[in-house]
């Protein structure tokens, strides 16, 4: 039956490319949830996330997205590795253990900790089983916030631990009585929800003056804030343009944001904001440092929609190993340590263009029959160095990443942030 089903779809003539950046913006839609201001971006996302999964259609890119969706990915969300920022607010005194259960149309749902650092709130929470939790409900103070909602998946030995992100519009207080509700679970409509007061952690917060100010393409900016702290650091940016000219068109700007020396900061978060023709972009950056005297910013457009060519190369026995992909450089992997049955990969981007924490395109490797091997995805070690880990199953190991299109710097400026 599955076979069927699989050959069927495989004959559905699909345009992959725009299959590409349909699925990586209604995935970051669905991962990031704003209730008031969401945008209608993509309407038929799970039957799209189906048709994928079936035919077996994950290029590195996207796959490397739909690894942060519950139930798809397969990695748990390690906080000491992967969130420093975290970590250190999970260690203050402010944080709030609860540890409190509530139970409604016979499902319960375990509310274990909360903390917030000012930009970000978490929350930790627990169930017998992963169910889809959509809307969540945030009153400060008894009034309802605008918040962006991320979701990670945390190990646990019985039952579903789950995580919550929330970033929110409004400045809000650094203390205050927090209301959470939820009001479906998989379509179910019950009543859970707590309420407690929390504070601010003591995370030596500064905000930066700055009055950096220029055009990128024609468009006028503005940074508005600069902020740093033990748990993140902010950077927001506002454009004299059209909100869905800058995303939503043929091409959406995105940037790098490296440190004085070249090594990519590693982002968060990023969420928009602001008015429909003044739109303003939000950047949550782990915590900076102490030797980072200076932030450099890389704008650039990187079309929406292009021509998908992915390339697999069978990894050599042999190193240095070089790949073209394509107008971008060349990738030259280095380096490959063994320990137990995983291997960490390292590997160098010969391009002039710098490329971010996470290596957009992202670098895959899998399986002669096309199954990922990744235990650890793509992350910097160095500008322009990255490493990713994956198991040693003992046969032929592929490396896969989609050729890129030619992406130029519009704009580079930097930001001194001692």
């Amino acid at each position: 039956m599955e076979n069927n089903i699989k050959k069927a779809i495989e004959q559905i003539d699909v345009p992959l490319d725009k299959l590409d950046a349909a699925i990586m913006i209604g995935v970051q839609a669905n991962v990031k949830k704003r209730p008031k201001r969401m945008m209608k971006l993509v309407l038929g996302l799970v039957s799209t996330l189906v048709l994928v999964l079936l035919s077996g259609y994950i290029s590195p890119s996207v796959a490397r997205v739909l690894a942060t969706v519950p139930i798809i990915g397969n990695l748990y969300y390690d906080i000491e590795q992967q969130d420093i920022g975290l970590q250190v607010a999970l260690s203050d005194a402010n944080k709030i253990v609860l540890n409190e259960s509530v139970t409604s149309s016979d499902i319960t749902v375990t509310f274990e900790e909360i903390v917030f650092d000012g930009e970000r709130m978490h929350v930790i929470f627990s169930m017998d089983e992963f169910r889809d939790i959509y809307p969540l409900y945030i009153y400060v103070d008894g009034n309802l916030v605008n918040q962006a909602e991320g979701l990670r998946e945390l190990e646990s030995d019985t039952g579903y631990r789950g995580l919550w992100e929330l970033d929110f519009e409004e400045e809000l207080p650094d203390a205050f009585e927090v209301n959470i509700q939820i009001r479906y679970i998989e379509g179910i409509k019950g009543d859970w929800q707590i309420t407690t007061p929390i504070q601010k952690v003591a995370n030596n917060e500064k905000t930066i003056a700055t009055n950096q100010q220029g055009q990128v393409d024609g468009i006028d900016y503005e940074v508005i804030e600069l902020k740093t702290s033990n748990t993140s650091t902010v950077l927001k940016m506002r454009f004299a343009a059209n909100f869905t000219t800058m995303l939503m068109g043929e091409q959406r700007l995105k940037a790098t944001i490296t440190d004085q020396q070249g090594m990519p900061l590693k982002v968060l978060d990023f969420n928009t904001g602001g008015e429909s023709d003044a739109p303003e972009f939000k950047y949550i950056i782990e915590p900076l440092a102490d030797d980072v005297s200076k932030m450099v910013v890389q704008l650039y457009y990187e079309p929406l929609i292009y021509e998908r060519n992915e390339i697999n190369k069978r990894l050599s026995k042999t190193l240095p190993q070089r790949i073209s992909f394509g107008k971008m450089g060349e990738l030259v992997i280095t380096d490959i340590v063994e320990k137990d049955h995983l291997r960490t990969l390292t590997f160098k981007v010969e391009s002039s263009f710098a490329f971010d924490y996470d290596f957009d395109p992202s670098v895959h490797v899998q399986n002669r029959a096309g199954e990922s091997l990744v235990t650890e995805y793509v992350h910097a070690v160095g500008p322009n160095e990255y490493e990713l880990t994956y198991q040693d199953t003992g046969g032929d190991v592929y490396v896969s990443l989609l050729e890129m299109p030619k992406l130029e710097v519009l704009e580079r400026f930097e930001l001194d942030v001692k």
